[in-house]
Parts: structure tokens; C-alpha cells; sequence
């Protein structure tokens, strides 16, 4: 496995007090207490392991409702207490000439601080539908020259904030080092009542105006949809077009394309590909200069916009700063929290990566699915070519790097949230193309390790590395039942079904992987034991697979009792890597601890379960 540094050092850090081998006792009584306090002993592990394992998880875990959660919260508290204390208002108000990056987030986060909650209509008074123009349905005055409206910028604008329009769709990427830009049409979904009627009572619209408005915007809606699904009909068709094409041919468009990939970031080789350039026609020919229509038109776009707030922007905004600004977060805390002690953390994490990755070579190596000779040396080379990026920054990283990835936020105004929020989702949106390509910079990014097949990247964040997935001197045991676990699950996703398939260089070979008897087989045993689950059958194999890596890692390193438990370690050992699936409701991660325990071996001679109780069925589930 590939690891990537900084400098010489590679990235990493913990949400924890560094603490001395002294204290050893410490930490793994802390993780002793959170697994007895989380025990139902009333509940046989051999019928129903999930509710012995977390049935009381949550009388002790307050308002969270499963570990991500929990470990969301206690991060983002902990770097938004370090931003402020290094940063005060004080410090940024007011502060003229460019501000850095960290300052920047520090503007931001004290802004956020001056809301109680989000209130989604006030974005709106940060944007506008035109040059002297208001939105319709918030304004009796409805001055401006409606006529002369130009819907490319508007549609432009909203989608620049991420925001698929429902009109005109587009999106951005790289493709063989090359920016192209997608423009086509959007999915013509359902219309939406209830929530369209809640956002219009949200603005406080009148009871009598509500009904009137929601017949426009459904026949508005009609009206769209009916085009999209008209136009999608006529059937796909690879129209290539460079920047200044457009720009000479269809001005509009172009308008269009200026908000939603900025000409400062475009390319020499950068593409415009239009799949259906008759539904871009029919847009562009249509008669825009009837006012009554265009204010139709407004009202139909900002409910929606509305909406795409509403699913994205949380009321609380404190847990929405951390994410807009995630690499500044990942930076400070880089700074603040690392440095300290990361050449030994990092060893200790480089060491357990490398124990998980022998123990996963050694699995596939016993070839229970039948491969091939060729397959099991291509899925030794895929696994080998997974790099592991540590907190979620990129390769080489310093305060400058970090302020030109920045420096197209404008000016922020400590005063005002909500033009903050838009800049900066403006800014999160271009990341799709702007992102390092060692790093994860999705929208939602992850709390806990998680792989990234187009990049053949797993990000293990921070926030991650927090009691109860790690402390540095945390007892083996529960290391590798813990953090151990969790990484070997997602390097699982890198050859599951669905990962040996994906792989540019080697999946051509498993292209009739489904058909394998021995897959096949596998892979009905999984389906067949949750037959009502809404497990996708990839996470059943990643937690299998996963489990059995780290139990066999600590029978091969170490295979002894620790002396600050009186329980058995085999039990221990499943006990705590239950706490990474702990939730409340016990529903969807109870059925997925269950099935782990069901296809272990290891787990019925743990806790002495009879052949056909529950979790120690005739019948078990093998995957590699």
C-alpha cells in the first residue's frame, strides 16, 4: 500500500490527549467501560448478538444516533473552540487587505455564530432574479423590465451554488487530465406538494395566495417535465464543443457557462459535451420577453432552489462550516494537534496498515471463490495500488498552498452569513474540478474511513481517529477490532463485487465474475440470510471480510489475553467491534453486526453458541 507525505512526514493526527505508554491502563479501561456500559446481559449473544453487544448504546451516547454522528460532533466542537481561540473576533473583524485562509474560516465561523438558525428565505435577499429585479412572489412591487429578463444567467447563477436547476443540468469533471463540462437534461422528477406547500407557508405566504401559487408552480413544473421527457426521447448524441465555439455561436449558453465554470479556470483542451443539443436549441429559441411567463418562471426556479437548501444546508449552520471549508478545518487541526506526536501516531497507523494488508493478501491467497491465477495476482495488484490518505489533505500542504486553494473567496462579511454560505458554496462546487487528486472532496465528506474507487483513495479523516475507533496506546486487541476493522472494510470495497469490475486495468478479468459458481453461491448465502434487508450484499461481504482479516491479524501478531479484562479475549474482541456498529434504532447496522457474527466460526466458539442457534446456523457464508 501506498502512503503520501508532507515534507517528510506523513499526514496524520489524532482527536485525542497524547498520552505516554505510562498510561496505557488508562485508555483501555476507557474502552472497556464504553463496551460494558453499551451490554444488554440479558440478551443470549447466541440469538441476538447485536442487542447483547448495543442494546444500552444508546442511554449512553445522548442524542447521537450512531458513531458517525457522535464523532461529528465532538470534532467539529473541537476545531471550532481551536479556530476561535486562535482566531477571535476581535482579531478579524474589520481586518482589511486579503485575509488568509484560516482567517477566512474564521469570518465565516463567527458569522454563523451571530444566528441562532438558518433561515432559508434570507438567501434570497442575497440573490437576485436580474439587474433590478425581485422575486416575484416575495414582492408587491414588481418594477424592472421583465421583458429583458435573461434566464441563462439566472439558471447559471443558482447552479454555480450547486444546485441542478431542473431546467438546464451541468456538471464538471476531469477526464484524462482534461476539464469537461457536461451540459443536459435533468431527471424530470415527481412534484413535490407537501414540501413545496411547506417552503411557501415557510416564507409566510398567504393561506389565500398559497393556492393560487401552487397551480402556477405545478403547471410550471408540467410544463418542464413534459420537455424533458419529450427531448430525452429524440436520444443521446456526442456533441463536442470548445469554449470559443460557444461563446461565437450561442451567446446565451455561453452566459450560462460563465457562472458555472469560471474562464479563469478553464483550459487550453477544455470540452463542452451537450448529450441532447435539441432540448439546448429549444431553450435557446424560446420566446423569453413575455414578463407574465418569465415571473412564472422565477417563482418555479426559487421554490425549487429553496428546496435544494433546505435537503443541504443544516438549520444548526455550525454543522455545515466544517464541511464548506474542510481543508482549512484539516489544516488547523494539522497544525494545532499533530505536530506534537504524528512521527509516532503515524508509525502506529503505518504498522496496522500493514499487518491488515498481510492478513487480507493471506485470505485471498487461500482461494475459496476459485479464482484463477491471473485474478488473484490482479486483485493483489489492486489492492497494492490503494493509497491511504490520513486526515484528508493534500500530499504536500503548507499556509500558502492553503491560501491559493482559497483565494477565489471574495471578501466575507463577519455581519452577514448567508452571503458568506453562498460564496462558499460557490467555492465547494468548483472543488469537482479544482480538488486535489488525493484527496476526497465530495459534498458529504466522510467521518469515518472511507474508499474512493475513482481515485483508488482511502481517506481515514480525523475526526475518525477518536475514542472508540483509536488512541495511540490503545491495546492491540482492540486497535484492530476497532480502526483495524473499519480500514479493512473499505479496502474490501476496493475487490467486492462491484470493486474487481470497476478497475480500469483489471476488469476486463471478472467480467463474468457474477456467473462464477463459486460467487454466485456466495453471494445467494449473503442474500439469503437478510432475505427483507436493505443491506446492499457489498456490505455484508466488506464486513465479513473485514472481521475475519482483523481477528486474524491479532491471532497472528499477538493471540493472548489482555490483563485488564477479566472477559475472554475472543469476546472482547467481537464486543468491541460492535461498537462500531452500535446505533439507535438497532435496525439496519444491528442485522449487519448479526451477520458478521453468524458466518464467524470464531465468534460461536467465542461465546459457546450451539450448532443452529442463531448465530451459529448450519449453513455460513464465506466470501475469499
Amino acid at each position: 500500500m501506498k502512503f503520501k507525505s508532507w515534507t517528510g512526514l506523513l499526514f496524520f493526527g489524532i482527536l485525542i490527549n497524547f498520552a505516554n505508554p505510562a498510561k496505557c491502563e488508562v485508555e483501555n479501561l476507557q474502552q472497556l467501560q464504553l463496551i460494558e456500559a453499551s451490554m444488554n446481559r440479558s440478551v443470549d449473544p447466541c440469538e441476538d448478538f447485536n442487542t447483547y453487544a448495543c442494546g444500552n448504546w444508546p442511554s449512553h451516547k445522548d442524542f447521537h444516533r450512531n458513531l458517525e454522528e457522535f464523532l461529528h460532533y465532538n470534532y467539529t466542537i473541537k476545531m471550532m473552540e481551536a479556530l476561535l481561540k486562535k482566531y477571535p473576533k476581535s482579531q478579524v473583524e474589520g481586518k482589511q487587505g486579503d485575509l488568509s485562509a484560516l482567517e477566512k474560516a474564521s469570518v465565516y465561523l463567527h458569522s454563523c455564530l451571530k444566528i441562532k438558525t438558518v433561515e432559508l428565505g434570507k438567501y434570497l435577499e442575497e440573490i437576485k432574479p436580474g439587474k433590478g429585479l425581485e422575486w416575484p412572489l416575495l414582492s408587491t412591487n414588481h418594477s424592472g423590465n421583465w421583458s429583458e429578463f435573461n434566464p441563462f444567467s439566472l439558471l447559471g447563477q443558482l447552479q454555480s451554488y450547486g444546485f441542478a436547476t431542473n431546467i438546464l443540468e451541468q456538471t464538471s469533471v476531469r477526464r484524462n487530465g482534461s476539464i469537461l463540462t457536461i451540459v443536459t437534461i435533468p431527471d424530470a422528477k415527481e412534484f413535490d406538494v407537501k414540501a413545496v406547500e411547506k417552503i411557501l407557508r415557510d416564507l409566510k405566504i398567504p393561506e389565500n395566495v398559497i393556492s393560487h401559487q401552487m397551480e402556477e408552480l405545478r403547471s410550471t413544473h408540467d410544463y418542464w417535465r413534459a420537455a424533458y421527457n419529450d427531448y430525452a426521447d429524440y436520444g443521446e448524441s456526442e456533441n463536442l464543443f470548445s469554449y470559443d465555439d460557444i461563446k461565437q455561436s450561442n451567446p446565451e449558453l455561453d452566459i450560462f457557462l460563465e457562472h458555472v465554470m469560471p474562464p479563469t479556470l478553464r483550459e487550453k483542451d477544455s470540452l463542452v459535451l451537450i448529450p441532447f443539443w435539441d432540448y439546448v436549441e429549444f431553450l435557446m429559441s424560446r420566446h423569453w420577453n413575455r414578463p407574465e411567463e418569465n415571473q412564472k418562471f422565477c417563482n418555479y426556479l426559487m421554490v425549487k432552489f429553496l428546496l435544494y437548501l433546505k435537503n443541504n444546508v443544516n438549520s444548526i449552520c455550525l454543522e455545515t462550516t466544517q464541511e464548506r471549508m474542510h481543508m482549512a478545518y484539516n489544516y488547523h487541526y494539522y497544525e494545532e494537534f499533530y505536530l506534537p506526536q504524528g512521527r509516532i501516531i503515524n508509525k502506529d497507523i503505518v504498522e496496522l496498515n500493514k499487518l491488515i494488508h498481510k492478513s487480507l493478501v493471506r485470505i485471498i491467497q487461500e482461494n475459496r471463490l476459485n479464482m484463477t491465477g491471473e485474478q488473484l495476482q490482479a486483485i493483489r495488484r489492486m489492492l497494492a495500488k490503494v493509497t491511504l490518505n490520513i486526515g484528508n489533505l493534500p500530499e504536500y500542504i503548507n499556509a500558502q498552498e492553503l491560501d491559493k486553494f482559497y483565494a477565489r473567496i471574495s471578501e466575507l462579511d463577519i455581519n452577514n452569513f448567508y452571503a458568506n454560505d453562498l460564496k462558499l458554496m460557490q467555492h465547494r462546487t468548483l472543488e469537482a474540478i479544482t480538488c486535489p487528486a488525493t484527496m476526497d472532496c465530495n459534498q458529504k465528506l466522510a467521518i469515518i474511513p472511507s474508499y474512493l474507487p475513482e481515485q483508488d483513495l482511502l481517506d481515514l479523516p480525523f475526526a475518525s481517529l477518536h475514542s472508540p475507533i483509536y488512541q495511540m496506546n490503545m491495546d492491540p486487541l482492540f486497535t484492530l477490532s476497532s480502526l483495524g476493522f473499519l480500514l479493512a472494510h473499505e479496502f474490501s470495497h476496493n475487490i467486492d463485487t462491484s470493486g474487481l469490475t470497476y478497475d480500469a486495468s483489471y476488469g476486463h478479468l471478472f467480467e463474468n465474475i457474477m456467473e462464477q459458481p463459486s460467487v454466485k453461491a456466495s453471494l445467494d448465502c449473503f442474500k439469503n440470510q437478510q432475505p427483507s434487508a436493505t443491506i446492499d450484499v457489498n456490505e455484508s461481504i466488506a464486513d465479513f471480510v473485514a472481521a475475519r482479516t482483523a481477528y486474524r491479524s491479532y491471532i497472528r501478531e499477538y493471540n493472548s489475553q489482555p490483563n485488564f479484562s477479566q472477559l475472554p479475549w475472543r469476546q472482547l474482541f467481537f464486543l468491541n467491534l460492535g461498537q462500531m456498529l452500535c446505533s439507535k434504532p438497532l435496525s439496519k447496522n444491528g442485522q449487519r453486526l448479526n451477520q458478521i457474527a453468524m458466518n464467524m466460526g470464531a465468534f460461536s466458539k467465542a461465546f459457546h453458541c450451539p450448532l443452529g442457534s442463531k448465530m451459529n446456523p448450519e449453513n455460513k457464508c464465506t466470501f475469499y
